[in-house]
């Protein structure tokens, strides 16, 4: 009943745009230093459906994204160009060799437990 009412108001255009500019903005999570001696964090440009998890040798790259231009940054995991996933939960092991993820896949939780060694941005497939 609801429905028709929400999608015929003459105001509904004007509440999306206000909504989607309200979440438009960069978004980045405190740096976590790990034992392999990188700074992990999350970073979203405020463009993209999902964050991306990045990381540096250095606190002052904090906040930049990884591209061409950034150095020192470097994308460790993004999800971006997959349609249904998102990165649900993530965490190091306690010697900070291993990275642990649990991939969620339209709502559902579990999709699949993926851990690496050694270098991060290598594979994940592997």
């Amino acid at each position: 009943m609801s429905k028709p009412i929400l999608h015929s108001h003459p105001l509904r255009a004007e509440l999306e745009q206000a909504v989607d500019k309200s979440y438009a903005h960069p978004r980045t999570s405190c740096p976590h230093l790990q034992r392999d001696g990188w700074y992990y964090w999350l970073h979203n440009p405020g463009t993209a459906a999902r964050d991306v998890l990045v990381r540096s040798r250095s606190l002052d790259d904090f906040g930049k994204l990884a591209d061409n231009s950034s150095d020192g940054v470097e994308v460790v995991f993004d999800l971006n160009e997959e349609a249904n996933m998102s990165l649900y939960m993530w965490s190091f092991s306690p010697s900070g060799r291993y990275w642990n993820a649990i991939l969620q896949e339209s709502g559902w939780v579990d999709r699949g437990v993926w851990g690496m060694a050694g270098n991060l941005t290598a594979d994940l497939q592997e």
